[in-house]
């Protein structure tokens, strides 16, 4: 009996560690986006601002990149999501990058919506374990 509660125990302990930690992420960064949608074309590529454009026309669509790095000694799995700005999506959100690489990922604004200032942010995810 006492070898089947160990190997039970066993059994429950390595399905936890698959399915709820081995798939944990933990937020990297969190990258404000600034947008103004106005009459004009303006532009600051000034990455400590995050995703900024100062002024963009009414109906134009504009883009960015961002580069992801892994400084782990192992590949990782990331995940972006964007918040409160509808209008802005990702040419990727969910990757896997080898140890020591980047990844671009395109930012595409759609300013079809209402003149006026726009904030939200980029939230870049990431586990902890290595992916095999």
């Amino acid at each position: 009996m006492g070898k089947n509660n160990i190997l039970f125990s066993s059994m429950v302990f390595l399905l936890f560690f698959f399915v709820f930690i081995h798939n944990y992420y933990y937020l990297v960064e969190e990258i404000p986006i600034n947008i103004k949608i106005g009459e004009q074309f303006t532009v600051d590529l000034d990455p400590s601002k995050g995703i900024y454009f100062p002024e963009i026309p009414q109906g134009m669509v504009v883009s960015t990149a961002i580069n992801i790095s892994n400084n782990a000694d192992y590949s990782k799995n990331f995940k972006l999501k964007v918040e409160e700005v509808s209008f802005v999506s990702l040419s990727d959100n969910n990757f896997i990058i080898k140890s020591g690489e980047n990844k671009e990922v395109k930012v595409l604004v759609n300013s079809s919506y209402e003149v006026g200032v726009y904030e939200g942010k980029l939230l870049v995810y990431s586990n902890y374990f290595s992916i095999l």
